[in-house]
């Protein structure tokens, strides 16, 4: 199963692993896609605004974390008055990553035009061939 963990908490389920319904319910949550293919899983997350410094993934007991923080402040001065705003933006979600499913060192992510993508690739699983067993009785 793969959760992504945030409040209040979720739980987001690829198809092969549960049903995708309940991803589909939270559907509110800010913009955040995760799917599955026969070779990786992908997490796509909008950042706008954000740049690569301003954001961190880390991998940790099989939990994938996101994270972004933005701060930014102004200053206004006249002989009027004086005038200061700042805008701090974060976001913060945690994806649970089914247990060995994937290697750690090979996840991979860019930034680009506002919006992260994270690839886990699934760990290669060698299909063995069907072998019939001869039996002797003797």
């Amino acid at each position: 199963m793969f959760h992504s963990h945030c409040k209040p908490q979720s739980s987001w389920a690829f198809p092969a692993h549960r049903a995708f319904t309940n991803a589909m319910q939270q559907a509110y949550f800010q913009g955040v896609n995760v799917a599955e293919t026969a070779d990786n899983f992908t997490i796509e997350v909008a950042l706008p605004g954000f740049v690569k410094e301003e954001v961190s993934i880390s991998f940790d007991n099989l939990l994938l974390t996101i994270k972004a923080e933005k701060n930014t402040s102004t200053e206004e001065k006249t002989t009027q008055y004086n005038r200061r705003g700042f805008v701090v933006q974060n976001f913060k979600r945690t994806f649970e990553v089914p247990k060995n499913t994937i290697v750690a060192s090979d996840i991979t992510a860019v930034l680009e035009n506002g919006i992260l993508v994270v690839t886990l690739p699934k760990i290669k699983v060698e299909k063995t061939q069907n072998e019939t067993i001869n039996i002797n009785i003797n």
